[in-house]
Parts: C-alpha cells; sequence; structure tokens
C-alpha cells in the first residue's frame, strides 16, 4: 500500500425494530448491543473514524457515550423497514465528503446484531481489499448442511444442495454471510448495489460462535457465549505446564511453531487418518489460528517436553454445559519418540478431566487406525460403529465411537 487509505467503519442502527423492541439499545451482557460493534472498530488502528447512522436520539446518546461519531440524523425516508443498506452507506459517505470535505476509500460496514466479530478478522478483512485490488470482502462461515427446497411443478421438496447424496467430503461447503464486510466507496456511490458479486474475496470464520441475532432465541444464544467466554477464556487460552511438559496453545504458536504444525498435518501419515484430508495451505491455516483466539469451544495445543515437540492435542466442541468435549490427539510424524502417543492422551485426559473439569470426552476414529489401542489402555469405551462413515483410497471406512468418562478418584491416568 503507497498511499494512506481513509478507512471509516459504518454502523447501520435504525431506532426501531420488529422482532425485538428497541434492540440496538437493548443492554447484551450488561452492555448496550450498539457499544459492540463501536468497541470493535475503535480497537482496529486502521480504521480512522467511527460512523453511526440513525434515526434515533437515544441511539445518538448511547453511541457518542462508547465513543462514536454521530454527525447526523438518519433522513426517515431513509429508515424504513424495507430500506435498504447501499442508499444508508451512500448518503453517509456523500455527507462526509460534501459537509467535512472528507474522502472515503474504505467502508467496514458493521452490524450491532453480529456482536461476536473477531477484530483479527476485520483486521484481515482491510488488509484484503486494500492487497487484493476487491471491491467486496465478505465474512463468512462454512456451512457443510445438506439442504431441500420446494418445488412448485412436483409439489413437493427436492435435494437443493448437493444435487447427489454423497459424503461430505465429496463436496464444497456452501458460505454462510456473517453480517461484517468492507466495501470499496467508489464501488459503493457509482453502482447500484452494495456488494460486487463478481469482485468479491472470503475471510472463513470458524470459531464456532458466530450469531446473528434477530430473535429472542438469538439474544439468549449470544448473550450465553459472552457470558461463558467471560468465564472460560483466560484458562483455555494459556498454556499449560504439567510437569516437565508444557501444553502450548495454538494461538500463543510463534511463527516456526505454526508452520511446523501446519507441515505436521499435511504429513501424508497424518493426513490419512483426517475426516478433511486436503493440503491445507497458508492462508487457510493462518485463518483457521486467528478463529481460534475468539473461539470458546475448539482448543488446541503443541505439546512439548524439554527440547522435543511431541505431537498435537485437542478438545473440540466443548459443551460446558454438558461437561462434554471431543477430542484428538497425533504425534510429530517427523521424530519417532518412544511413547509420544501415550504421553499425548496423558496429557490431553489431565486437561480436560482435572484442569477443566469436564466430565466426559468422546473420539471418532477411523476403525483402520492404530491409535484405538490407546483408546482401550486408557480405558475408553466403544460406544458404537459408523458403517460406510467415509470414503477414502477408493473404499468405505467405518468410524468408531469411543467415550471416556471421569472417575471421581482421578483414576483415569
Amino acid at each position: 500500500m503507497t498511499d494512506k487509505k481513509n478507512i471509516i467503519a459504518i454502523i447501520p442502527a435504525r431506532g426501531d425494530s420488529k422482532s425485538i423492541p428497541k434492540k440496538n439499545i437493548k443492554l447484551l451482557a450488561g452492555k448496550p448491543l450498539i457499544a459492540y460493534p463501536i468497541e470493535l472498530a475503535k480497537s482496529v488502528p486502521e480504521i480512522d473514524r467511527v460512523i453511526v447512522s440513525t434515526d434515533s436520539e437515544e441511539i445518538v446518546a448511547i453511541a457518542r457515550e462508547y465513543g462514536a461519531e454521530v454527525p447526523f440524523i438518519r433522513p426517515a425516508e431513509l429508515a424504513l423497514d424495507e430500506t435498504p443498506t447501499l442508499p444508508v452507506l451512500q448518503h453517509c459517505v456523500k455527507y462526509l465528503e460534501e459537509k467535512e470535505g472528507y474522502k472515503t476509500d474504505v467502508i467496514a460496514l458493521l452490524f450491532p446484531t453480529n456482536p461476536l466479530l473477531n477484530k483479527e478478522k476485520l483486521k484481515e478483512a482491510i488488509k484484503k481489499i486494500i492487497e487484493e485490488n476487491v471491491n467486496t470482502v465478505m465474512v463468512v462461515e462454512q456451512d457443510w448442511g445438506r439442504y431441500w427446497s420446494y418445488d412448485d411443478n412436483t409439489k413437493k421438496y427436492l435435494p437443493l444442495y448437493p444435487k447427489v447424496r454423497v459424503n461430505r467430503q465429496l463436496y464444497m461447503p456452501l458460505l454462510k454471510e456473517i453480517s461484517a464486510i468492507t466495501l470499496n466507496s467508489n464501488f459503493i456511490m457509482n453502482g447500484n448495489k452494495a456488494v460486487d458479486e463478481e469482485n468479491i474475496s472470503f475471510i472463513i470464520e470458524n470459531s464456532g460462535d458466530v450469531v446473528d441475532i434477530d430473535t429472542t432465541k438469538d439474544w439468549a444464544g449470544a448473550e450465553k457465549v459472552i457470558e461463558k467466554n467471560k468465564i472460560t477464556y483466560p484458562e483455555l487460552k494459556e498454556n499449560v505446564v504439567l510437569g516437565d511438559t508444557i501444553l502450548i496453545n495454538f494461538i500463543n504458536l510463534n511463527d516456526a511453531e505454526k508452520e511446523m504444525v501446519r507441515n505436521w498435518r499435511n504429513k501424508d501419515n497424518i493426513r490419512k487418518w483426517m475426516i478433511s484430508d486436503h493440503i491445507i495451505n497458508k492462508d487457510e491455516h493462518s485463518s483457521f489460528l486467528q478463529g481460534l483466539k475468539s473461539s470458546s469451544k475448539h482448543f488446541y495445543w503443541v505439546v512439548k517436553r524439554n527440547e522435543d515437540y511431541i505431537g498435537v492435542v485437542s478438545l473440540m466442541n466443548v459443551d460446558f454445559d454438558h461437561l462434554r468435549s471431543s477430542f484428538g490427539a497425533y504425534a510429530n510424524p517427523e521424530k519417532n519418540i518412544i511413547g509420544a502417543g501415550q504421553l499425548l492422551f496423558k496429557q490431553i485426559i489431565d486437561v480436560a478431566f482435572n484442569k477443566l473439569n469436564i466430565h466426559s470426552i468422546r473420539g471418532e476414529t477411523m476403525e483402520e487406525n492404530p491409535i484405538l489401542y490407546l483408546h482401550k489402555q486408557f480405558g475408553f469405551n466403544v460406544e458404537g460403529v459408523w458403517k460406510d462413515y467415509l470414503f477414502k483410497d477408493g473404499k468405505w471406512k467405518n468410524m468408531v465411537l469411543t467415550s471416556l468418562i471421569k472417575k471421581e478418584n482421578g483414576a483415569n491416568i
């Protein structure tokens, strides 16, 4: 980037709301909803100005209290239920240029209804729109679901995606929009749509904490995640020391360690046991690591003893309400360390049961994977087998389901 870009955050926030009355000023986990995107934008040094576009004097007062600018009251004709986003953005950019002589280059469009947006994702979106010469960068969530749509001709539901029913690894996920995008201001002012579908780049959000608040159920879910993060974030994001072994949280890895882990994951003898077994490139790996910073469900560690990197352990889909989690482990594929598997299992069981007070952990392992002997050695029960769960290497693979329940006397390890 040679010239400094003028980057502003625009936060549209009407005073009226049909689904949740006065939603934008309602307290979410003790703070007005409008405060979340304001604080996010102000925490990103690349953003020069944070503008709230509203028709409500109540929102004006709260927005200013949290440090946002409200240089105008949005005209009534741009604050209707059916008003699209584009004219709201155009009005703001035009106002700043005509009234203040301020020329906007990049818009970060933030909605109060997405209070859990990751700061690093927003910074990445700003970087992408400048460096990749695109008009739109959108934060999205991968959706591997199978969908059906109603067909008026046959009067019944038919497969929408994928059209042919195949296993998950044989089709690409859909991308679900999250309410946060960065936009080229020139495209906004000169075009007739907010999103340029032809010149767009995506950022994947995989934290599992994505929420778009539209209903009271969404509200309760967002509040639950925020409160949960307050409780679990400090302990889970730190490194864990267990005797002469340290578990380095993925979010604390240095650059060399990040690349080491990516190379491990891409080794044939590691990928062959993965459900998703494609080669991970640097951008995808970086996006994954960034997502872990805001996740309250997925936690990964590199296990290091003295100077040896032993392998990787993880707790995934952690449910703190029911104290259960999935787990994973694999040894360093570049070094033959005696007892590596036993050490990895011992450490992840110790963290799950004794550090986090998880009640049960479960595994999903291909039937041919020799690591199943460790499940047996550490007392895991076989709960069942998913027959023909994966199609890999030209044949169907079974998946073995195992679980381990915490024992009150700590006898698991």
